[in-house]
């Protein structure tokens, strides 16, 4: 089986070269390749490369994730997420392939308490949640053989990320402020991948006491409004692949043994 690898610098991404890379001969692209464009601002040139390729599996890890700046280039954010995903969908249609993709809570409103799932009515609150949507329906109106994973609050010890940001302000400052009313799971690019995979076949010397205070989202303003409530039901995905997922906690463990 020949895979097709898209985005492979980011955290998912990353971590996708190594659940794949036994499933079959994979070919891991970004933006910056030379042999085959990877490049999402340029779809007819991706396009060019998926006909060259021909794989049996397209694993799409690409995305515009800048949320807030998403606000002020709303056509570069629809290119890469809606646009790029849509020619995508058409080639796999093409060529019959799985296209496998990965959107976020975003398409919510992040309102009410329960966790969100899968059929319920999207009514995202900003650019990149619209776009994010639009490149879902894109995929699901062009391809049949797709797959969508919906994601949130994806960490790792590569990349940035909020885990992340909140170790190094941890080594830089006394006291952190923490948003304390949006709330949600952590999810490990690890896991990610690896449940993509199954779907187919500072030393502690330096750390001191810090006082953490829980803030609300209006002190740190941002060009794009964020859902107050990013938690998402998995029930539908552990049901349908045989899979018994383990609490969040356990991979933001792992994650900090690996960066500690």
């Amino acid at each position: 089986m020949k895979i097709l690898l898209l985005g492979k610098g980011g955290q998912v991404g990353w971590e996708l070269q190594r659940s794949l890379a036994s499933l079959g001969q994979l070919v891991a692209l970004d933006w910056d390749s030379t042999d085959f464009c990877g490049d999402f601002s340029q779809p007819e040139a991706l396009a060019e490369a998926v006909r060259r390729i021909a794989p049996q599996v397209i694993v799409n890890a690409a995305a515009h994730t800048a949320v807030d700046r998403a606000e002020s280039e709303p056509d570069r954010a629809h290119l890469i997420n809606a646009t790029a995903p849509g020619v995508l969908a058409r080639e796999a249609q093409a060529l019959g392939a799985w296209l496998v993709h990965y959107s976020t809570d975003y398409v919510f409103d992040g309102s009410g308490s329960r966790p969100w799932r899968e059929g319920d009515e999207p009514a995202p609150l900003n650019v990149y949640g619209r776009t994010k949507l639009d490149g879902e329906r894109a995929i699901a109106s062009g391809c049949d053989r797709h797959l969508i994973f919906r994601t949130s609050w994806v960490y790792a010890a590569r990349g940035s990320n909020f885990a992340k940001t909140m170790l190094r302000l941890a080594g830089e400052r006394e006291q952190l402020q923490v948003i304390d009313d949006q709330i949600g799971a952590p999810t490990g690019a690890d896991l990610l991948a690896d449940v993509t995979a199954l779907a187919f076949c500072k030393p502690e010397g330096n750390w001191r006491v810090r006082d953490i205070q829980p803030v609300a989202s209006s002190a740190f303003p941002a060009a794009a409004r964020r859902p107050h409530n990013s938690r998402l039901d998995t029930a539908k995905l552990q049901e349908a692949f045989g899979l018994s997922l383990p609490p969040w906690q356990h991979g933001v463990d792992r994650m900090l043994a690996e960066i500690l």
